[in-house]
């Protein structure tokens, strides 16, 4: 018998699965981002049930962490780069627009 399943229902049923699978990595890689000589940020929004959450990125040469917040504001980033941040946070938008603005310069 073939049982017809919706994405929502699967959804559900596997992200506390796959989250708590994660956990450890992930607090493990949290853990490491105040510690990189040098960190880009991003992050974008989007809607869930109507309500706009972010999805914020932050990366180095040795991770990468996605975090999702129900807020965009300097605290979410604080949070996640924290107060010991030993080296250089760059914002990838206004490092690309430096970058373009750079090339364009040299033309």
């Amino acid at each position: 018998m073939l049982a017809v399943t919706s994405r929502g229902y699967l959804s559900k049923l596997y992200t506390g699965l796959v989250s708590d699978s994660l956990a450890t990595a992930y607090n493990e890689a949290n853990a490491a981002i105040p510690s990189q000589d040098q960190l880009g940020n991003d992050e974008t929004s989007f809607k869930n049930n109507g309500k706009r959450n972010w999805v914020w990125c932050i990366s180095s040469a040795l991770l990468t962490v996605f975090h999702i917040a129900t807020r965009r504001s300097r605290k979410v980033l604080e949070e996640l780069v924290g107060e010991d941040l030993e080296g250089y946070l760059n914002e990838l938008r206004l490092l690309f627009s430096q970058l373009l603005l750079r090339s364009e310069l040299r033309y």
